[in-house]
């Protein structure tokens, strides 16, 4: 019973802990293909290359590329869930007609420009790689390893308790 418990904890929480790493999942060649579509340099915005412009910005957060800061938004009197939201149907509709179709910003509703400015000078949209345990995750390749690395960890933790497992099951061999 008590290794069919450990079985059972060691499950729960690898699959709390792939929840948590999917999460961190850098972006991907469809992220890149669709910021090129709109002439958005996605890599060099993340390398810090250059620096975006509120439009790109809002465009990347269009596409769940980059991410909404909703307190700094209220606190900036900026409401983008209901534009990003109409904007969506819109390229539903655009999709539906030509599913091979690039959307352009030209083809959806913007805000205006100065709420384009607060976003690009109050961090209100950002982009950046995810990190994990203060380990920046680049690509792909990275993000597996984090998982190799913490499969290893499990099991130098496994086998330095062993012996009090073994104790704990009072001699069963």
């Amino acid at each position: 019973s008590l290794l069919y418990g450990v079985f059972f904890l060691s499950n729960a929480s690898g699959y709390a802990l792939a929840g948590t790493l999917g999460s961190l999942l850098p972006p991907t060649t469809d992220k890149y293909i669709e910021a090129t579509n709109q002439n958005i340099a996605l890599a060099a915005i993340l390398d810090k290359k250059n620096e975006a412009t509120g439009t790109e910005l809002f465009m990347l957060a269009q596409y769940n590329i980059a991410s909404v800061n909703g307190e700094k938004a209220k606190a900036n009197n900026v409401e983008l869930d209901q534009l990003i939201e109409k904007n969506n149907k819109t390229i539903e509709g655009i999709h539906k007609s030509d599913k091979k179709a690039v959307v352009t910003a030209a083809q959806l509703e913007l805000p205006s420009a100065e709420v384009l400015d607060k976003i690009q000078k109050e961090h209100i949209i950002t982009l950046q790689y995810p990190a994990f345990a203060g380990f920046v995750i680049h690509n792909l390749y990275e993000f597996f390893m984090v998982f190799v690395v913490l499969c290893g960890m499990a099991s130098v933790i496994l086998f330095s308790i062993t012996p009090l497992l073994k104790k704990m099951m009072h001699g069963v061999r």
